[in-house]
């Protein structure tokens, strides 16, 4: 089996999937356990950041991230912080709300980096 073979069973395994929520953990090295695709430092900016999954391309070139600079992720930089199935069952339940003082993140626009804070019930 290729590196390249053994990112894409990885990245299969990993548990992510379109629509999922991920945060950008750290940068990768450049061809880093497989991955086919280079680091550039404008990936940097995703550093940190919960973006929305669009797609995975299974060839071992990364997944791409709504939002994030237009490049393709490597699935170990990335961590699930919510799955797209969870996500929909509470946008779909209008009864929906975090137990006070739960930890959450916040933003106040699509363009802004993602701030963790703690809910309260007013």
């Amino acid at each position: 089996m290729t590196e390249n073979e053994k990112y894409v069973k990885m990245q299969s395994l990993s548990g992510i999937e379109p629509g999922d929520r991920v945060l950008v953990s750290r940068r990768a090295d450049s061809y880093e356990l497989g991955w086919d695709n280079s680091w550039v430092l404008s990936m940097d900016e995703a550093i940190g950041n919960v973006y929305t999954v669009e797609s995975i391309n299974n060839n071992a070139r990364g997944i791409s991230l709504l939002g994030a600079p237009d490049y393709l992720y490597p699935f170990f930089v990335l961590h699930i912080v919510e799955k797209a199935s969870s996500m929909k069952e509470k946008l779909f339940d209008p009864s929906y709300r975090p137990e006070p003082f739960t930890h959450v993140l916040v933003r106040d626009a699509d363009d802004e980096p993602w701030l963790p804070t703690i809910f309260s019930a007013l």
